[in-house]
């Protein structure tokens, strides 16, 4: 759950499931109730996140044979305003563990994550462009 524009957002997947459906749902608090659903996309291990100005859920993916970490971008009433990858390579198994986070350190902002591709326990990347865009 996280708090934006005075509303609440959650999202709702199946946890550890490699291809759950990841829904995207927003609390108008000054109504006191649930009044957007979306569907994001199909992926494993999502998170939500804001830089104030937008809503962004970063999530894992498979795709054939490429492992991917995508971002996507929403506004305050869950129009979906972009898609990015932000990191691919190829693979041939998964790993068990949560996968990814969301770090800001000395005004950049990381993302700490595995890497199914290598099956390595961290790798770390300054995602700042994304979050700082208009």
């Amino acid at each position: 759950m996280i708090e934006f524009n005075n509303d609440l957002y959650f999202l709702l997947h199946v946890q550890h499931k490699i291809d759950s459906q990841i829904r995207i749902i927003k609390f108008d608090k000054k109504k006191k109730k649930f009044t957007k659903s979306k569907k994001v996309f199909y992926g494993a291990y999502p998170s939500l996140h804001t830089n104030g100005r937008f809503l962004y859920i970063i999530f894992n993916q498979k795709s054939e044979s490429d492992f991917l970490i995508s971002l996507k971008k929403f506004d305050n009433d869950l129009n979906y305003l972009d898609s990015t990858i932000l990191y691919k390579k190829p693979f041939d198994s998964y790993t068990s563990g949560e996968y990814q986070s969301i770090v800001d350190l000395h005004q950049k902002t990381n993302l700490i994550f595995i890497d199914w591709s290598d099956k390595s326990w961290l790798k770390s990347m300054d995602i700042s462009g994304y979050f700082h865009q208009n």
